[in-house]
């Protein structure tokens, strides 16, 4: 960032609400605030120099780090601890799976129930039919 860049104070906000009650006050330091954000703002540089935000190492080579600096028995030990946190991540999926299985199940029933049901007023429509015929 510019090295020659300086933050605004409180002290030197230039704002001044023309009301003059006591009870402005909370109304003048919200307006100072905001003054002084906007200030701030306009100030900052069009470019920063290098990257404004901290640089992070990618997943996989901070994970390889840590794996480098572990000892036989610290590797056990990880294998172990990721091996349990798969296996509870796999259950909770089995979980999951029998309850969408159990819900789509239910809702081929539902499916099922309504089909006979439009089958059965497709009866009731023909025998209405067949009757306003027959009254005709």
């Amino acid at each position: 960032m510019d090295s020659s860049y300086t933050p605004p104070r409180l002290e030197t906000c230039s704002f001044r609400p023309v009301a003059s009650d006591d009870d402005d006050d909370e109304f003048r330091r919200i307006a100072c605030r905001d003054a002084v954000v906007r200030e701030y703002l306009n100030n900052l540089p069009c470019v920063f120099e290098g990257d404004a935000c901290p640089s992070h190492v990618d997943e996989d080579e901070r994970v390889e780090n840590e794996i480098a600096q572990l000892d036989r028995d610290g590797l056990k030990e990880r294998v172990g601890s990721e091996t349990r946190r798969c296996n509870e991540a796999l259950m909770e999926l089995l979980e999951q799976e029998q309850q969408m299985s159990s819900t789509l199940a239910g809702m081929r029933h539902l499916e099922s129930r309504l089909r006979d049901s439009e089958g059965g007023l497709e009866l009731l429509r023909q025998q209405l039919r067949g009757a306003n015929k027959c009254i005709e």
